[in-house]
């Protein structure tokens, strides 16, 4: 269940979806700031990570139950959002 890019203009990925321990943001472009925010169903923040200019990133998520999450994007200034799935096997 790859989701699309985010949106054209940020032109981010995010896979595999659904996820086991790690997931991968990858972009067609270098970002010069990302911040992500991963969130559960109720809107509870649970970890924000920031990090400079760089076009793909991994995300370790071994900590996370099964579920559904929100991620928030932030790529100089665009907000971008999407939903990742943990499963595990």
């Amino acid at each position: 269940m790859n989701l699309p890019l985010l949106s054209e203009k940020s032109q981010i990925k995010v896979f595999p979806n659904p996820f086991v321990d790690e997931f991968y943001l990858e972009g067609r472009r270098e970002w010069n700031n990302i911040h992500l925010q991963l969130m559960d169903v109720t809107g509870r923040t649970l970890s924000v990570l920031q990090k400079g200019s760089g076009s793909s990133l991994t995300y370790q998520a071994r900590n996370l139950k099964s579920g559904i999450y929100y991620l928030k994007i932030i790529i100089d200034n665009e907000t971008s959002s999407t939903m990742v799935l943990r499963k595990l096997e």
